[in-house]
């Protein structure tokens, strides 16, 4: 449904570079992230996807846990117009989606560092176990590489 209205240019997504095609929704599992530019017309289209998603599907949205997210950037007199059209609480960060953040900036490093320490907690749980060098360094090779791998995903 974001998709039609993206065609329709109600709601017009978000491009990650210059040339890339826009994204107006990502879904996964039970949850939607939606995009859109700060407007009133952009956060009408979303409450009428909403509404068609509901009449579609037969499933209720529990609006009590749609929550809206701002860029930095955003004017004070935006923010609350969009959030009066939607009926939603604005979050300033949504703290951890599957165990992973859900806001990564600029800096990178600081965002993945949980990953090291992940890998290391792991490897120190181990470190009193009886084990075998070669199992050791498989475990290792292990957790060094899904870990990561999920936080990619």
């Amino acid at each position: 449904m974001p998709r039609v209205a993206e065609e329709r240019r109600t709601l017009s997504g978000m491009k990650i570079s210059r040339g890339s095609p826009s994204i107006s929704y990502i879904l996964f599992a039970d949850d939607t992230l939606i995009f859109c530019k700060v407007g009133v017309a952009e956060a009408t289209t979303i409450l009428r996807i909403l509404e068609d998603y509901e009449l579609a599907s037969g499933q209720k949205v529990d609006m009590g846990k749609c929550v809206v997210s701002f860029e930095k950037r955003t004017r004070i007199q935006d923010r609350s117009a969009v959030l009066e059209v939607l009926n939603m609480v604005e979050v300033q960060d949504q703290g951890k989606y599957l165990r992973l953040p859900s806001h990564i900036g600029r800096t990178n490093k600081e965002v993945f560092r949980f990953v090291c320490n992940k890998v290391e907690e792991r490897v120190k749980e181990w470190k009193g176990k009886l084990l075998s060098q070669a199992v050791k360094e498989v475990l290792i090779k292990y957790v060094a590489l899904t870990i990561p791998n999920y936080v990619m995903n």
